[in-house]
């Protein structure tokens, strides 16, 4: 069993039962190619015990014989069934990196798996949203249109900004409460022990605890999406009711499948959360905008702030809900069990091209 050690160095105050280093320097060229650089893994952060040949070895043994992945992929999987894991004491694993370009894989490339980020070992994928002008809003003639909506206009997002790939999933969630920056909620990982299934069950204040414990990890600032960069973000372009068109059907989304919208088909209702990467992304490469679970936005619904919108719908939705115009009030503290969060964040100056 091996307990870090106080020290000055991040490499040196981890004693760990796996390091890897991947050192793909040149010895005889000059150039920096784009698949240059390292990676160290750690089996556990500064203030932590890992166990030889324990939970964090057996994982990755598993992961780098997955195909299908780079090795970011692994790392983050790793990470995640970590979290997960029913172990005698919680492992955090840490990287140490410096890859340029598209990190390489270990067995196959996933081909949807380009120009995504993530800040720490525990930290959501994220993908840049990249500045521009779209429609957000709905018209009048739309079916299912709330009273709430605001008539179909132009918004302009002046700059670009990071927004993750999939909702915060239960991994993620788990890895913050070990670590004590969030309380322990229900969730569906009971029914369900697939890492990749949303944390629920979130209130506002809880998604807020979640945001600042991911900042101190990663060291950036991570905060709820605006109501408008949601809706933007949701769109990916999209002027219809759906980003995909202004139908539906239950192989493009998550919710109450029994339920019809303009005569569209319908299927038997499911009534759980599916894993974050379930159905198709949209343009801007984000997974399950529309369905799953309703996500937290900053945007307050009142003058007192006593009701926060949701948006996207959940999986006891009806199709109607799930367009990309449609909020929903909740307060502030409430949690319900088909509510969940999708973060964002403001992008510094050295993260330019940082998903390219």
């Amino acid at each position: 069993m091996h307990r870090a050690k106080p020290g000055s160095g991040a490499k040196e105050t981890n004693n760990v039962d796996t390091k890897i280093t991947l050192d793909q320097r040149p010895r005889h060229v000059s150039s920096i190619r784009p698949d240059q650089g390292y990676l160290v893994a750690f089996s556990t952060s500064a203030d932590q015990f890992a166990f030889d040949n324990g939970i964090f070895s057996k994982v990755l043994a598993e992961e780098i014989r997955r195909p299908q992945q780079n090795i970011a992929d692994a790392m983050k999987r790793v990470s995640d069934r970590v979290a997960m894991a029913k172990a005698a004491s919680f492992q955090k694993p840490t990287f140490d990196y410096g890859l340029q370009g598209q990190p390489p894989c270990f067995v196959s490339c996933d081909p949807s798996s380009g120009n995504r980020f993530y800040d720490c070992a525990n930290c959501p994928w994220m993908r840049i949203i990249p500045a521009g002008k779209g429609m957000i809003g709905s018209p009048v003639s739309e079916p299912g249109r709330g009273k709430d909506e605001a008539a179909q206009q132009a918004a302009v997002i002046a700059r670009d900004f990071a927004m993750g790939v999939y909702e915060v999933t239960v991994a993620e969630w788990t890895a913050c409460v070990r670590d004590g920056g969030c309380p322990k909620l229900s969730t569906w990982a009971a029914d369900n022990p697939n890492p990749l299934i949303p944390a629920t069950s979130i209130s506002h204040d809880d998604a807020l605890s979640f945001l600042g414990w991911l900042s101190r990890q990663s060291g950036r600032a991570y905060r709820l999406p605006s109501d408008t960069e949601w809706e933007y973000a949701s769109r990916a372009g999209a002027s219809s009711a759906f980003p995909w068109g202004d139908s539906i059907t239950p192989s493009e989304a998550n919710y109450d499948h029994t339920a019809r919208y303009q005569g569209s088909p319908t299927s038997p209702y499911r009534g759980y959360p599916e894993a974050v990467s379930g159905y198709p992304p949209n343009s801007f490469g984000l997974y399950q905008m529309q369905g799953n679970v309703w996500e937290w936005t900053s945007q307050c619904l009142d003058a007192a702030c006593r009701n926060r919108a949701v948006r996207g719908g959940s999986f006891e939705s009806v199709p109607a809900a799930l367009r990309s115009a449609n909020r929903f009030g909740v307060a502030p503290t409430k949690r319900r069990d088909d509510v969940g969060l999708r973060v964002a964040r403001d992008l510094e100056p050295d993260e330019a091209g940082v998903g390219g």
